[in-house]
């Protein structure tokens, strides 16, 4: 629905001349002038015909328009991941041996944390960092493709580029449990000041909210698993909202301490433009999604911001008053 009280930005112009119009007519006279002015603002919104919210309210607000193919990059250690998927606990560290019920949504649509600018709710297994890898890893795989295309590749590759040096039998269920995982991984994002372009085919359809699940198809024969990209998981990267992660650096991660968040912490930093940035550390932790105490995951915080330094991705980092974290991504 539009705001009925608010003018649009052609509105305000149309405005502006009618006020100005009358302006010396009511000079002497201020009570006069603000009850004409506010009839020639009420006159304004009642003139909107039927398809006010549909057609120049939309026009003034920022389109999406999808774009048609996965990004691509011959350099085979980077891989796009979407800024939205960053700032949210959609994959996250989670402990080993949940409960069930702690595993999955159960059926739900759970509202996860997000920058203002849009709602997110997910519907599905609860996906951790570990997934978070395999997922960046099928989207390199097919990077190009248009959704339609079916990507092959052998499971012993997948883990092999996964850093796993054996690939016994433990590892090989791991996997074909991941990727039903994400398969069943159902997204819901609704955008405040945004709106999305060309969902379907020959269309002109415009609408703020898109439904999509990670993974379209998966199937195996043998030793090869084949699998489809979602159409509508294109939206992630489109207007170029993604940042190049370096599996390299994902694999080196791995092998450190509390090696969960900082692979959260890395595609969080990079999710941001070059340069200085601060955050609430409790913001920080409500996009993560962490039930720990937050004297605990300020030290996990800083952990992660030290090997981020370490690992040249930042330049700088120091905590204000155990509230704030400031930042220079290089």
């Amino acid at each position: 629905m539009s705001n009925k009280k608010g003018l649009t930005a052609k509105e305000s112009i149309e405005y502006q001349k009618r006020v100005n119009l009358i302006r010396n007519k009511y000079q002497y006279d201020q009570t006069a002038f603000q009850k004409a002015i506010l009839k020639i603002k009420n006159d304004i919104i009642n003139e909107r015909d039927d398809s006010f919210t549909d057609t120049k309210e939309i026009e003034e607000r920022k389109v999406i328009e999808i774009i048609k193919n996965l990004p691509d990059i011959s350099q085979t250690n980077l891989v796009p991941f979407p800024n939205i998927l960053a700032k949210t606990s959609v994959f996250a560290p989670r402990k080993k041996n949940l409960p069930v019920e702690e595993k999955h949504t159960q059926g739900r649509w759970i509202q996860l944390n997000t920058p203002p600018h849009y709602d997110l709710f997910y519907n599905g297994p609860l996906l951790t960092m570990e997934e978070q890898d395999l997922y960046m890893l099928l989207v390199k795989k097919a990077g190009g493709s248009d959704g339609d295309d079916y990507i092959k590749i052998s499971r012993y590759q997948l883990l092999k580029e996964l850093g796993y040096e054996y690939c016994s039998q433990h590892q090989y269920k791991w996997l074909y449990q991941a990727m039903n995982r994400l398969i069943q991984s159902n997204i819901k994002i609704v955008l405040k000041n945004d709106i999305i372009k060309h969902i379907m085919e020959n269309t002109d359809n415009k609408i703020n909210e898109i439904t999509l699940h990670l993974l379209e198809e998966f199937a195996f024969d043998g030793e090869v698993y084949s699998f489809r990209i979602n159409k509508n998981s294109l939206f992630l990267y489109s207007n170029k909202a993604f940042a190049w992660n370096n599996l390299d650096v994902k694999k080196i991660v791995q092998n450190t301490k509390k090696a969960g968040i900082t692979a959260w912490i890395y595609s969080f930093i990079l999710s941001e433009s070059k340069g200085t940035h601060s955050y609430k550390i409790e913001t920080i932790y409500d996009y993560l999604g962490s039930n720990k105490k937050i004297a605990d995951f300020r030290k996990d915080i800083e952990n992660s911001f030290n090997i981020m330094l370490e690992m040249n991705i930042i330049s700088n980092f120091n905590i204000k008053e155990n509230k704030f974290i400031q930042w220079e991504r290089i």
